[in-house]
């Protein structure tokens, strides 16, 4: 099984398939959040940049670890 989401971000993202990887912990500020955070668990996620929409990009995320 393989997990795809889309995305709208704020920026200007890479072209081609970008790695991006970092330490998931829950976010003790608020419950039901996660953020990266020293000693949390590896995560990696491929993200693709699909369309061009000013200020804004359609991406396309796909975790790699198991991750929240």
């Amino acid at each position: 099984m393989r997990k795809t989401y889309l995305a709208v971000v704020r920026g200007d993202p890479d072209e081609g398939i970008v790695t991006l990887s970092g330490a998931i912990a829950r976010d003790p500020l608020t419950p039901g959040r996660f953020r990266v955070a020293r000693g949390g668990k590896p995560a990696v996620t491929r993200v693709r940049c699909l369309a061009r929409l000013g200020a804004l990009a359609l991406v396309e995320a796909s975790p790699l670890t198991g991750r929240t």
